[in-house]
């Protein structure tokens, strides 16, 4: 009786070391993404401008290797689950720890074209991408760019597709600026796309 008491109590102390270090990594992460935030505002303020990103994803899956810190190119908000992280232009593991990345597509201040970018559903609301399934027709993603300078889109699609279905990656608007957001859903197994248009 005591052996099973010893080892409940192991079993406890573990499961809130667990806990424990699982806020923590999310609080770090939040702290380093409102550190970029602030990078951002000072770069925005100062009319600093980023080089564009080049690199092309051709699938929704994610290069794992490359740990490559990027640079910020933007800042997304989206009010009404009250987002606000900011945009790097490579997508890693380690940038979308701490923000929304550039997956592929056209560039932010482009005429036309869909950008596509990618971010963590972390099933836990309010972190990176993980209430985008609350979103619906009609509401508004903000985009801004390094200069301050920001665009409004208005969601118009959002559906679920296999990790392997590149639908989402496709550039055909007719002559419309689109962004279109990824993220995974069904424990990793699929994406759930938020496609919104320019007003």
């Amino acid at each position: 009786m005591k052996k099973l008491l010893n080892i409940n109590l192991i079993l406890i102390f573990l499961l809130v070391i667990y806990i424990g270090k699982w806020h923590f990594d999310n609080y770090v992460h939040k702290k380093e993404s409102e550190q970029l935030i602030k990078q951002y505002t000072a770069l925005a303020s100062s009319g600093f401008s980023v080089p564009a990103y080049k690199a092309e994803n051709t699938a929704l899956k994610m290069d794992n290797t490359e740990n490559e810190k990027s640079d910020v190119i933007g800042r997304i908000c989206i009010p009404v689950i009250s987002l606000d992280y900011p945009l790097l232009a490579v997508t890693n593991n380690e940038n979308m720890k701490i923000g929304i990345t550039r997956f592929s597509g056209s560039e932010l201040n482009s005429s036309s074209g869909n950008l596509v970018l990618a971010g963590h559903n972390m099933r836990r609301s309010g972190i990176l991408f993980s209430d985008l399934h609350k979103l619906k027709s009609g509401d508004e993603i903000l985009l801004y760019d390094i200069t301050g300078a920001y665009e409004a889109y208005t969601v118009f699609d959002i559906y679920v597709v296999s990790p392997d279905n590149t639908k989402p990656l496709a550039q055909d608007t007719q002559g419309k600026k689109w962004v279109t957001l990824i993220t995974c859903t069904d424990r990793g197994r699929k994406r759930l796309i938020v496609a919104a248009s320019k007003k």
